[in-house]
């Protein structure tokens, strides 16, 4: 399949959701999108804005999977973004998560009771 045809005309946000998504997309296709990217002429602040949308994203489709008692949190690497903006993206999605859905709160009566 040819990759550069089929992201040639990809948003700027397209391309950093796959050259972001290392663990969906394959090395080819991430690097046609860097390569396209690599030849957008976009300012820094633009290119930060959009890493972080989608970044954001990538964080509350994982935290959406996230099962508190058994799954471990491990903060993906960003192309675009360094690592304390990553680990900031997953504490606000983290407490925003548990602010919500009340994810890590079980009954402890439910415990107690099955245990006997």
């Amino acid at each position: 399949m040819d990759f550069r045809k089929k992201y040639i005309n990809a948003s700027e946000s397209e391309l950093i959701y796959v050259i972001e998504n290392t663990d969906i997309f394959i090395p080819e296709v991430i690097e046609v999108a860097k390569d396209i990217f690599s030849m957008r002429i976009i300012d820094d602040e633009e290119i930060e804005r959009i890493a972080i949308d989608v970044n954001t994203k990538i964080v509350r489709d994982k935290m959406a999977k996230l099962n508190p008692l058994q799954d471990d949190i491990s903060i993906h690497s960003s192309f675009f973004l360094d690592k304390e903006i990553m680990k900031q993206l997953y504490i606000f999605e983290l407490e925003l998560l548990m602010e919500q859905k009340d994810a890590f709160r079980f009954d402890v009566w439910k415990y107690a009771i099955s245990g006997i």
